[in-house]
């Protein structure tokens, strides 16, 4: 099922709004085989970097469902050259289609990320499947063990959400570009739409989001810092927020589209700050009064959590549409 929803979700994604024009098969044709690979700049990079992890999860989805009826090492390599073909497929396939699509424009670049996203989906699941279904199997089991595993996935996707598009700075040029641009600040960026009492809103809510990250931390230091003092322990407990806030704004400012802040590096250091003294709080409570409530608390909170990261990371207005260049000024946040 999420193999063929996959693909779906790809066919959905690349061949909006389905309003195919009258041109005829020659033409296309022509201009699908006199396609150039365009020169890889800061705002195709952007977007390429959106096309390999389009195709991520069809790499990965078809190569864990078919995986399931072969044996040995040759028939995982059959399922993985099937897939990467699949996925070569399935790019060829849309980025022609798009020659009749208005405002599409076919591309070997958007083609070569899409490719690439479905051999890293392969090579994920070959990868990471093993350690992936054992944590799985803690998962299901529940208990602190797979409360634990479930903050580091969740730190782990924070992180990563907060530096999407990951189209990071790779250049001398771009690196002065961002220093002259108006997409970072001491305590607010100038770019930033959110005004007054919108910022702070955004921002505590960024707090919120930030607490599970600073309950595993919390764990962490009890299991390695349990011999320091208290005085000790909360000044360990402020640097190693300040260092998770300024890391991850850094991370915003070392990409083209992020947008980095004094002020939400702030936010997210006393959101990891909250959630330790939430987990020192908690410490006093034994784990057989927190069981009746906690997995019901979890379940209902994680659709909201999801939603919040959505509303959070694309701004409320995600990317806004530039001249010709396409899409610009993105601003992803966590």
């Amino acid at each position: 099922m999420a193999a063929w929803l996959s693909l779906l979700a790809v066919l959905y994604a690349t061949l909006m709004p389905f309003d195919f024009g009258n041109q005829s098969v020659a033409q296309a044709w022509a201009h699908f085989t006199s396609l150039d690979v365009p020169q890889m700049r800061a705002s195709a990079r952007q977007q390429w970097v959106a096309n390999i992890l389009m195709f991520v999860p069809l790499g990965l989805f078809w190569t864990a469902w078919l995986s399931g009826y072969v044996r040995g090492f040759l028939g995982r390599c059959l399922v993985g050259l099937f897939v990467v073909l699949l996925a070569l497929a399935t790019t060829a396939t849309v980025e022609f289609l798009q020659f009749w699509l208005p405002r599409r424009e076919p591309s070997l670049l958007d083609m070569s990320g899409n490719f690439i996203g479905g051999v890293v989906g392969v090579l994920a699941w070959y990868g990471l499947s093993g350690p992936g279904l054992r944590w799985l199997a803690t998962l299901r089991q529940g208990g602190l063990t797979a409360l634990r595993r479930g903050l580091v996935i969740y730190g782990v996707a924070y992180v990563l959400f907060a530096w999407l598009p990951l189209d990071f700075i790779v250049s001398w040029q771009e690196w002065v570009g961002k220093l002259e641009s108006n997409g970072w600040g001491l305590w607010r960026a100038p770019v930033s739409e959110d005004a007054g009492l919108r910022w702070w809103v955004l921002r505590s809510m960024i707090v919120v989001m930030t607490l599970p990250v600073g309950i595993l931390v919390g764990w962490w230091m009890r299991e390695y810092f349990a011999a320091v003092s208290g005085r000790r322990r909360f000044f360990l407990s402020v640097v190693a927020a300040t260092m998770f806030g300024v890391w991850v704004e850094i991370g915003q400012f070392l990409t083209i589209s992020g947008v980095a802040e004094g002020g939400s590096a702030l936010f997210r250091a006393l959101g990891v700050l909250l959630g330790i003294g939430l987990f020192v709080w908690c410490g006093y409570f034994s784990p057989d009064r927190l069981r009746h409530w906690a997995r019901p608390v979890v379940m209902l909170s994680l659709i909201p959590y999801l939603a919040l990261m959505v509303l959070l990371n694309l701004g409320g207005k995600g990317f806004v549409r530039g001249g010709e260049s396409g899409w610009t000024g993105g601003r992803w946040r966590v």
